[in-house]
């Protein structure tokens, strides 16, 4: 039947049907209890990892139950705020510098290096060499060594043991020769 439609049925009246209100849900356990084996707010208390493990409403042990100051819901409206009568006055930053003291030089072993010229130094200009270069590279090549020849690439095909078949070629086929016929004769067996 639908509600809508027009029926003599829906003359009559209906009673409403009012659910009645359960009563309020109110915990047995302390609202202040962590939970069975909780790690909430255990940054500053002697409890290794977990506390509350055995679920006892009265915890022994003063520190183990501890709670840090804000731990939930953080800390309380106004306590970030800056002390407003402590503030830096002036002159109380400046740090105090010590005397400056002579400090003895070390001196280093061996000659000291070159002292840099000074501003008004002027650059020496000029200088010409007697040596002729032509002549002293033409006899420091005629005292020199003679090279050595290169070496050589050896030639193959005079090597004594040319055309020969290695000792190890041959030990490789013998072996496999030998497993070739010890194949067949497992075969011819069967």
């Amino acid at each position: 039947m639908v509600e809508y439609d027009e029926s003599i049925y829906n003359l009559i009246p209906k009673e409403q049907y009012v659910a009645q209100k359960p009563k309020r849900y109110r915990s047995q356990f302390p609202p202040n209890l962590a939970p069975t084996a909780s790690t909430f707010g255990l940054k500053t208390t002697s409890k290794p990892q977990c506390s509350n493990l055995s679920g006892k409403f009265n915890l022994e042990g003063g520190a183990h139950s501890h709670q840090a100051a804000g731990g939930t819901m953080g800390a309380a409206k106004g306590t970030l705020r800056a002390d407003q009568t402590n503030f830096k006055k002036k002159g109380t930053g400046n740090p105090v510098l010590i005397q400056k003291k002579e400090v003895a030089r070390q001196t280093r072993p061996g000659d000291k290096k070159q002292a840099v010229p000074l501003r008004g130094d002027k650059p020496i200009h000029g200088l010409v060499s007697d040596k002729n270069f032509i002549v002293a590279n033409a006899v420091e090549n005629i005292l020199a060594a003679p090279k050595l020849p290169a070496r050589q690439e050896q030639d193959m095909l005079k090597k004594k043991t040319y055309g020969r078949i290695p000792k190890y070629v041959t030990k490789i086929k013998a072996e496999i020769e030998d497993e070739y016929n010890l194949v067949r004769e497992m075969q011819i067996e069967e």
